[in-house]
């Protein structure tokens, strides 16, 4: 009753059917909200029309009033690179953009109205003051790490052909086929070969992102590190379920966890000075 009672007395209203741009049930926020250039926002389940447009609507808010930039989304970072590069206005494949949001969130029309409402938004803004859309979970929600590595290989491809295509000849093929699914079907000496592969994939990226970095650009060398310790971190899940099927979606679960926070760290390190992230 006590909980209640606080609840009536301090709960804001929210009006579901509000316009899009109609802000005035939202501007309690901003108290609440302060100066916090992390926040998070929850759902009781996914693929709800109502949540999916409060979302839109609530970011249309933060990015109007509060001078938010960044929205970050629990679906595949390296898939995600699409609809980023999209928003961004680097190219103008709309269905490729919303199919990478995946897990079925691109495939929700509020969220593709989002994504199309941001790249709209973007025409004419510098660079440095865009908004930005990114995945921040893993890549094929944690199943296999073969979508990653190709997207570095894809970079590889451009700075150390002879090495992209060594990883594409030699681990590629493993990353794609050993998966949370085919675990108990693969050997460990194939599943030590995969996890030595990513090793070396992320530290050649780290000895040598200098000249990669000159080669390229600092930007395009930030994701293809990104993408190599996605396929790292993905093979870092594969190891602990191989070696403790008992409790193989707890470290699962937890792995994804930890990495969801990191992936978020790096999201929050790209913004500008005065950039906030939803």
């Amino acid at each position: 009753e006590a909980f209640v009672t606080w609840g009536r007395k301090h709960a804001v209203p929210l009006n579901p059917a509000a316009d899009l741009d109609d802000f005035s049930d939202l501007m309690p926020l901003k108290d609440i909200i302060g100066d916090a250039r992390l926040v998070g926002h929850g759902e009781s389940h996914h693929y709800t029309r109502e949540l999916n447009r409060f979302r839109f609507r609530l970011f249309r808010f933060l990015v109007a009033e509060m001078g938010f930039t960044t929205f970050a989304l629990e679906v595949g970072f390296v898939e995600a690179k699409v609809a980023h590069d999209y928003v961004a206005g680097r190219h103008d494949d709309a269905d490729a953009a919303f199919l990478s949001v995946n897990q079925t969130f691109g495939l929700y029309a509020h969220q593709q109205e989002m994504l199309t409402w941001m790249r709209c938004y973007n025409r004419d803004l510098p660079d440095d003051r865009k908004l930005r859309f990114y995945g921040m979970d893993g890549s094929q929600e944690w199943t296999h790490a073969g979508t990653a590595v190709a997207a570095t290989c894809d970079y590889l491809d451009e700075v150390d052909a002879e090495f992209g295509a060594e990883m594409r000849r030699n681990v590629l093929p493993l990353a794609r086929e050993i998966t949370t699914s085919t675990l108990d079907q693969a050997s460990t000496e194939a599943l030590h070969t995969l996890i030595h592969g990513l090793t070396r994939l992320v530290g050649r990226l780290e000895s040598e992102q200098f000249s990669y970095t000159d080669l390229s650009s600092r930007e395009s060398f930030d994701w293809a590190l990104g993408f190599a310790v996605m396929a790292q971190q993905i093979g870092t899940v594969l190891v602990e379920m191989h070696a403790c099927p008992d409790q193989a979606w707890r470290a699962w679960n937890n792995i994804r966890d930890f990495n969801m926070a990191r992936q978020l760290r790096w999201i929050a390190q790209r913004q500008p000075l005065e950039g906030r992230v939803l």
